[in-house]
């Protein structure tokens, strides 16, 4: 999952990284009609492979 953040709010770039976004860098800037889109942080939430459960060692909890 991508996400970006206006380039002026550094509040929403420390709430993404908060919920386990990662930065990935910057988009570039984009022409549409007569404005000009400014460019804005990427970032990436990476999916994480879940671990297989670990049998119990015998004497253990």
């Amino acid at each position: 999952m991508e996400a970006k953040h206006h380039p002026g709010n550094a509040a929403s770039g420390r709430v993404l990284v908060k919920a386990g976004f990662v930065s990935i860098g910057v988009s570039p800037a984009q022409q549409i009609g007569d404005r000009t889109i400014p460019p804005h942080p990427l970032y990436e939430l990476r999916a994480e492979v879940p671990s297989r459960p670990r049998a119990p060692v015998r004497g253990r909890p």
